[in-house]
């Protein structure tokens, strides 16, 4: 058996099949951008925003944020 989702919701949050990679991309990019610049701001912004709808989603209980600062982002 396998779910599909593509758009919509899925438990209670929206799971768009894009998030994921978004997540992983942005995390990628809050590496090598100057903590404090407005840039870091906005995407340490979108990384908060995406968290809800992973975590509903059931990301979180299958893999955890190696990046203790992805960690701090997601957990408040």
């Amino acid at each position: 058996m396998q779910v599909l989702v593509d758009g919509g919701e899925f438990r209670d949050a929206d799971a768009r099949n894009r998030s994921i990679t978004e997540f992983i991309a942005n995390v990628k990019l809050l590496r090598v951008l100057p903590v404090g610049t407005s840039e870091y701001r906005s995407v340490a912004a979108r990384i908060r925003m995406l968290g809800p709808g992973l975590e509903a989603a059931g990301l979180f209980e299958v893999v955890k944020p190696r990046d203790p600062e992805v960690a701090t982002l997601l957990s408040g």
